[in-house]
């Protein structure tokens, strides 16, 4: 090979006010690029991941970056990038291209998988990868140390070609790749800072909500095999001495006999750590929490959006109000701790049926609650539907959305009426905690899921 380094970099979100960093809670590394540095190390390159937002780098420090890279020249330099995040990769990608014209970009991630002809019109960047990037970006990066990258890799965008394509992706086998390459992360770092680390169990999403792109774009759930879920588990927990992990996956009740084979593998093998995991409503009960509790679980996250049948039906959430409050109350009874997520601003909401959701959310009484405006985000019928729905957007700049703002309104309410029933929200929730310090909520609980609209603005890296 004539190119074998290479580093991928994941953008910060995080805002610089004077000395301070306005920290994006629930800070996780991307799990999809340690899978993709672990695929490319097998294939014989050398990958460095710049996780920005552990480092303590903001989101507009680019001359940070710069002399990252000046440090350690790669061959290769590949972002990984959400909606929110990928306004900040575009720029990056014009200030390395000013200093390094013929240095390969590529760009990944939720963005691209979600908007894959979209991010084919910018020409930062030479390539794209949309879609599980484990065997796309491998081939792509063979393609370019061997100086032929070959015009018809599943799931690539030719950003160069004229005119610029992108290629059909293709479903991976998830048992053909090596395990999460965490030793290329900060986990001391993590460990400090955010108390906890994250792991993924299954890809895919069972439930096709209009405001999220997961069950689209990855519409068929796969399973990682037991014995890489419980390897990564013991290194996470036993070697690096994580007590607290968070399982990533979209829906990890998706299916109850899965729930059980990890959990009967959890506490079967002695490892102890304390867990949490997004669940759907229906379809599980006392015995699973119980079980899940058994095996170290200690908060399970809700999607309950709205308290009224007739959104949670036009959103295609898949349950009803009454799946809502039983699933709260099968928690309650096995001792788990609740966070409940709302959605402000649903297509046709007005501010009376907001009121009787938080009226609901009171009465419901979980432990946490986590009440965001809404957004319209590439991939889901909510973003390619729009007019249908009636819903516009407000601020095209997608990155003010990782502040917490409205960036789009319904037929019934603007942005602003939208984000002051978000604070409303949060005046009447979570003990009336309409602010905090984001570090002592995280020693304290590390299970719970602050929102970034609550937070006060602390030093992430102190």
């Amino acid at each position: 090979m004539n190119c074998s380094n290479v580093t991928l970099i994941n953008p910060s979100w995080q805002k610089r006010t004077g000395a301070k960093l306005a920290a994006m809670p629930d800070l996780y590394p991307p799990m999809g690029v340690g899978c993709v540095a672990s695929a490319l190390r097998a294939a014989g390159f050398s990958v460095r991941i710049l996780d920005l937002p552990i480092m303590g780098v903001a989101e507009d420090d680019d001359a940070t970056v710069l002399d990252l890279l000046k440090a350690e020249p790669p061959d290769i330099v590949g972002f990984t990038a959400v909606t929110m995040t990928y306004p900040t990769c575009r720029r990056l990608a014009e200030k390395i291209r000013a200093t390094w014209p013929d240095l390969p970009l590529l760009i990944g991630g939720v963005h691209v998988t979600d908007a894959p002809q979209m991010t084919l019109e910018d020409p930062q960047f030479d390539y794209s990868v949309a879609g599980e990037g484990e065997a796309a970006a491998t081939a792509l990066c063979r393609g370019i140390a061997e100086g032929h990258v070959p015009g018809d890799i599943p799931g690539v965008g030719y950003h160069r070609a004229d005119p610029p394509y992108c290629r059909p992706r293709a479903d991976l086998t998830i048992t053909d790749y090596p395990p999460t390459a965490y030793d290329l992360y900060d986990l001391d770092a993590y460990r400090r800072i955010y108390k906890r680390m994250s792991i993924i169990t299954q890809r895919g999403c069972n439930a096709r909500c209009i405001f999220c792109s997961s069950g689209f774009t990855m519409p068929r759930v796969r399973y990682l095999p037991l014995e890489r879920v419980m390897s990564e588990l013991t290194f996470l927990v036993r070697d690096k001495g994580f007590e607290y992990i968070n399982i990533y996956d979209s829906n990890f009740t998706s299916r109850n006999d899965w729930v059980h084979k990890i959990c009967d593998a959890i506490i079967e093998s002695g490892l102890r750590f304390r867990w949490r995991c997004f669940s759907k409503s229906n379809g599980v009960d006392v015995a699973l929490f119980r079980k899940m509790r058994a095996a170290g679980c200690s908060h399970v996250l809700f999607g309950v959006e709205s308290s009224h049948d007739t959104t949670l039906k036009l959103i295609r959430k898949g349950n009803r109000r009454h799946h809502v409050v039983s699933a709260m109350e099968a928690a309650r009874q096995a001792g788990l701790n609740r966070v409940a997520y709302s959605i402000v601003g649903l297509p046709g909401e007005t501010r009376e049926m907001v009121l009787e959701t938080i009226a609901f959310l009171e009465a419901l009484d979980a432990e946490w609650n986590v009440v965001s405006p809404i957004a319209l985000m590439p991939g889901t019928p909510l973003y390619d539907q729009m007019s249908a729905y009636r819903m516009v957007i407000d601020e095209a700049d997608w990155s003010q959305g990782s502040q917490g703002m409205a960036t789009a309104s319904n037929s019934e309410m603007g942005a602003a009426e939208i984000e002051a029933l978000c604070e409303e929200a949060f005046a009447r929730l979570n003990g009336g905690r309409d602010t905090y310090n984001w570090h002592e909520v995280v020693s304290n609980d590390p299970g719970t899921c602050p929102h970034v609209s609550m937070m006060s603005l602390v030093d992430p890296v102190s």
